[in-house]
């Protein structure tokens, strides 16, 4: 199986360019980077042994900020490299970890040249892939450069489990190559041995790790406003409409109601303005630097890396990617920031973190379950205390997941830093 991958990608490679400079017009790739995404490096190594995270997107990138900081903290010798393979996820990075140990890169397309070339360059002694990203060639070119190969937060969900049962023998010949396995879920276990991983070790969901998302005081204080609102983040443009419709009913009870607003796509900021323009709803940008005034009904997050922003100025939030068949986004960040979430049906991704979170959530439907939600939380305060306190309760539970990630990790690094 390996070997007909690997001639697969071999084929595919001369495209794998085309398709590439088509993401770079598309704005999806680095305009002066592209070639880190075919392994060759335009950083130069610091002093120290390279340990290397992946974490492909921004939900990865976001779980391992805390992580990263306490490795830096711990092995003060060593170079911490970053790959990621999305813009947004690269910005994040760049702003957030500024020790000068930290070097971001783009991760190579898993073609074997584009994988050998980067892995020459870096020659990194441990290597931690976060979540969901199992690239065949990367992973197993990595464990035979001499590195340490670890798999954090182990991400399978019903539907990834399915599949990989369809060739249990390749799944088995990936995931054995990691020196250790730790699922983000007791289910991700109970499916790794299923396909018959039985060393993996659960150690408790990583973004619970995560500090609180912060941002600077003189920003909250330009925004801050006393109006009732509610947050929607990580939405796309059929969720927009339903919130939209829910707005307008809720401004029937609540004149002064406020939606605070983070797409997932910032970039799509002017079709949402036109979208709020049809309800007759009235927006105002974060990056206009204009304050909210009375007549704004929608306050558009349309900046990266902000997202405290609005959950500074709300306790309850609609989860995006979840009244569409996306499968949900990292509910984890809300709730560390003391929100009660509404949730949608689509929870393929957040499955298992959502039955944590059940005491914290409300699950929602139609525009009609929005506007009853959000009336409860405005009208009842008993209701609001409820919720509110389970959220207090859960971040106290999961409060020592970094120690256990950390405890686990140090024998790893103690022998590949030797």
């Amino acid at each position: 199986m390996l070997f007909v991958y690997r001639l697969l990608t071999r084929i595919l490679y001369p495209f794998v360019y085309v398709y590439l400079k088509w993401r770079q017009k598309k704005g999806k790739e680095h305009t002066s980077r592209l070639k880190e995404r075919f392994g060759y490096a335009t950083a130069s190594k610091t002093k120290g042994h390279v340990v290397w995270i992946h974490a492909a997107s921004v939900g990865e990138v976001m779980s391992v900020l805390s992580l990263s900081e306490q490795i830096l903290f711990t092995y003060p010798d060593i170079s911490l490299l970053i790959t990621t393979g999305t813009l947004t996820g690269s910005q994040i990075v760049t702003a957030r970890l500024t020790d000068k140990r930290v070097i971001h890169q783009f991760v190579p397309v898993d073609v074997v040249c584009c994988v050998q070339r980067f892995l020459t360059h870096w020659k990194p002694k441990i290597a931690i892939f976060v979540e969901s990203e199992l690239w065949p060639n990367l992973i197993i070119l990595t464990k035979k450069s001499g590195a340490k190969t670890i798999l954090l937060n182990a991400k399978l969900s019903h539907r990834s489990f399915q599949k990989w049962q369809k060739c249990t023998s390749f799944a088995r010949r990936i995931l054995s190559t990691f020196d250790a396995i730790y699922p983000q879920s007791l289910g991700v276990l109970v499916r790794m041995h299923s396909l018959g991983i039985t060393d993996a070790l659960y150690l408790g969901h990583l973004k619970f790790a995560a500090d609180p998302l912060t941002i600077d005081s003189d920003i909250t204080e330009k925004f801050q406003t006393k109006r009732p609102s509610f947050a929607a983040i990580s939405t796309y443009h059929e969720e927009e409409a339903i919130l939209f419709q829910a707005l307008r009913d809720l401004k029937a009870q609540f004149p002064n109601m406020l939606l605070l607003l983070a797409p997932r796509h910032p970039s799509r900021v002017s079709a949402i303005i036109a979208q709020a323009s049809a309800h007759q709803l009235s927006c105002v940008l974060r990056t206009s630097n204009s304050p909210i005034l009375p007549h704004h009904d929608i306050f558009i997050l349309d900046s990266i890396g902000e997202l405290a922003l609005i959950l500074e100025m709300t306790d309850l939030a609609f989860l995006g990617g979840t009244l569409v068949p996306v499968g949900g986004h990292n509910p984890i960040e809300p709730v560390l920031k003391g929100c009660a979430l509404m949730v949608g049906p689509s929870r393929e991704n957040i499955e298992e973190i959502c039955e944590k979170l059940l005491p914290c959530l409300e699950t929602v439907y139609t525009k009609e379950d929005v506007v009853h939600c959000v009336s409860a939380w405005m009208i009842h305060a008993e209701y609001k205390k409820n919720k509110l306190h389970h959220v207090k309760v859960l971040m106290h539970e999961n409060g020592s997941v970094m120690n256990r990630v950390m405890e686990n990790l140090h024998p790893h690094f103690k022998e590949a830093l030797i």
